[in-house]
């Protein structure tokens, strides 16, 4: 469809559909088809990673979280690119934060998760340090040292923006955030690229790419970690704005 015509008739929409599910989570599982979720390769790099889903930017139909992801409530998300030794449940799904290292590469159109991402973004550029006293270091030995940094200044995570890369969410910014894991306290790396792309004058939809890379590996060289996010952010530095659908919300 052209897109004058698009925007004429109220144009097509990439936005999620709402969905309800009963609140008894067991039972929703069980009553999920089984799902045969095979790797397409494994990456050789500091760990051995399997990889499930490799897209390319343009391409039109990449997959949603439903039939890959359990454990999480979708967003709205279009997954692009998925790597990570994730465990799976007895229905053949992935469940979700369970790889050690993992990297998502995925497209949102959603209004507030959109403007809540920026916000968040947002505050944490303002606080990113511009120096890198993480390299040369591993995971575990930069947490120790960056987080006792952060602490005394009053937060609970380190925060550092890459040498060189623009602070402008409309190029694409990129930063990384030492911490520890909610939960079992685990030293935390989090490395992300952002680049919001606005509504087009021919009727493209606002949206947010992101490749989202996080590690629980202790004893991994954060360089490395930084590498590997890198190899995979650059082959979507520019994302075309494509129509597509399929994506859930709840």
């Amino acid at each position: 469809m052209p897109g004058w015509l698009a925007k004429f008739i109220g144009g097509l929409s990439s936005k999620a559909k709402f969905v309800e599910l009963p609140s008894d989570a067991e039972a929703n599982l069980a009553a999920h088809p089984q799902v045969n979720l095979q790797p397409k390769s494994i990456i050789d790099g500091p760990v051995t990673l399997p990889l499930w889903l490799d897209f390319p930017p343009h391409h039109g139909e990449p997959r949603t979280y439903d039939g890959v992801f359990w454990e999480v409530e979708p967003r709205g998300e279009y997954l692009y690119y998925l790597a990570g030794a994730f465990q799976k449940n007895y229905k053949g799904l992935l469940r979700f934060g369970t790889a050690p290292l993992e990297i998502r590469a995925e497209r949102n159109f959603e209004t507030d998760v959109i403007r809540a991402s920026l916000q968040d973004g947002d505050r944490a550029q303002a606080e990113a340090r511009s120096s890198m006293p993480w390299q040369g270091m591993t995971v575990v030995d930069a947490c120790h040292l960056l987080l006792t940094e952060a602490r005394a200044s009053g937060s609970e995570s380190w925060i550092g923006a890459f040498k060189g890369t623009s602070p402008d969410v409309l190029e694409g910014r990129s930063r990384l955030r030492f911490g520890l894991q909610s939960q079992t306290r685990e030293p935390l790396l989090e490395v992300k690229y952002e680049r919001f792309y606005p509504a087009t004058a021919d009727g493209g939809e606002p949206f947010l790419f992101e490749v989202k890379t996080q590690c629980r590996l202790p004893d991994v060289p954060v360089d490395d970690i930084i590498t590997l996010h890198e190899e995979v952010a650059a082959a979507y530095r520019d994302v075309p704005s494509t129509h597509i659908s399929g994506a859930t919300r709840m």
